[in-house]
């Protein structure tokens, strides 16, 4: 937890562009899965789907078949994706 919050600290002075893929997906996973080392789950999710983006276009049901994704983070996983693509086409 600790370096959750030193890395959301870090956001604020710097921005997000100096994290690492897996830093940025423990960060928002903390928002998701809270007062929990979410470190071995950004990990777990990268390596299962390949990379950051990977994460991000899987469905809900692929991401709850990880282990430590519930309904809520898979939701917000997905919804972070959709919300990319979206973005991209207006």
């Amino acid at each position: 937890m600790t370096e959750i919050l030193c890395s959301s600290d870090s956001v604020v002075e710097h921005g997000f562009s100096h994290l690492e893929d897996y830093r940025l997906l423990e960060l928002i996973l903390y928002y998701s899965i809270p007062r929990n080392d979410t470190n071995e789950l950004a990990h777990r999710l990268i390596r299962e789907f390949g990379s950051l983006n990977g994460v991000f276009s899987a469905d809900i049901k692929q991401l709850q078949h990880v282990q430590g994704v519930g309904e809520n983070t898979a939701i917000l996983l997905s919804a972070i994706g959709e919300a990319h693509k979206k973005a991209d086409t207006s």
